[in-house]
């Protein structure tokens, strides 16, 4: 009898390719200290083929358009040095946000930055118990959560190419570079939202990449096309000559945001310059009132490793 296979058993190392779609070849040391992975090994669509057979039952399905779908997370923390992308760096590109590192001295920092071009990709080689899933031309889009006693996460959806499962060898993976985050909260983070200081308590932003596969004569890849970012907050409420958000809303105002978390070496930055406030409303928290507020962002982002 074969040997059983163990759904713990997985790893994910992944590697950023130099061409759209050619193997990468990640190794040992691409290995990808993540959670909550999932995979749909064989996403897509199928066709019917409804021919008049003379007889009741199923007709015969074409399956289409197969790639294959990813989640994971990983935690959102710095690389250890100032100028150095941290781990992530490779899937956040294939995302559409770049690292640009800045060596001046005494303020060496990475920013990563959304571009409107969209060409980064990686390869990702899933292993589920020594059976090898490779994939190719891998994008997607992501978001990024900082809420209060908890650790800050990115959490990716990605899709990509599909090529037939194997079995392999599965390398022992090496999470070295990958360091440990901090826990959010008043010790490690501060946070405004036009220019005030509210007590933050969950903090949401979603990229909202639109994007998706497609299987075209010569031309197969997994695009981004448009993206719609949001950020969506949980903040007690003050008074509202402190911080009015019913009069932020209704006079269409522009506001920004900034989330500084962590230590030197360890530091996380995002920073929203321009945000248009939708319709706030009421929630409790542990018997306290706050506003559920969803912010549109309006000019490109910053996150910023320091």
């Amino acid at each position: 009898m074969a040997n059983k296979r163990l759904w713990k058993d997985k790893l994910v190392v992944l590697k950023a390719e130099a061409s759209y779609g050619v193997d990468a070849t990640p190794g040992a040391g691409d290995a990808v200290r993540c959670a909550e992975v999932g995979l749909t090994p064989m996403d897509g669509d199928s066709l019917e083929r409804p021919f008049v057979s003379g007889e009741l039952g199923h007709s015969e399905q074409f399956l289409v358009n197969t790639h294959v779908s990813l989640t994971l997370k990983v935690e959102l923390a710095g690389s250890g040095a100032a100028a150095t992308p941290p781990k992530w760096a490779g899937i956040i590109a294939a995302c559409g946000r770049l690292a640009n590192v800045d060596n001046t001295p005494g303020s060496e920092h990475v920013d990563f930055e959304l571009t409107d071009q969209p060409e980064a990709s990686v390869t990702v080689y899933f292993y589920m118990d020594k059976v090898l899933h490779q994939v190719t031309g891998t994008r997607g889009t992501y978001k990024l959560t900082s809420n209060a006693g908890e650790l800050p996460y990115l959490e990716f959806e990605l899709k990509g190419l599909f090529t037939k499962p194997q079995d392999d060898n599965q390398v022992a993976g090496n999470f070295e570079g990958w360091t440990t985050p901090l826990k959010v909260g008043s010790a490690f983070t501060s946070f405004t939202l036009a220019g005030v200081p509210l007590t933050l308590l969950q903090y949401s932003y979603d990229v909202a990449n639109e994007y998706g596969y497609s299987d075209l004569v010569n031309g197969e890849e997994v695009e981004i096309t448009d993206r719609a970012p949001t950020l969506t907050l949980l903040v007690r409420a003050t008074d509202l000559a402190t911080f009015d958000p019913f009069d932020l809303a209704e006079n269409h105002s522009r506001i920004a945001s900034e989330l500084v978390h962590g230590v030197a070496g360890n530091q996380i930055e995002h920073r929203c310059p321009e945000l248009q406030l939708e319709r706030p409303t009421y929630q409790e928290s542990d018997g306290k009132t706050c506003y559920q507020l969803t912010l549109r962002v309006m000019a490109k982002d910053t996150l910023t490793t320091r």
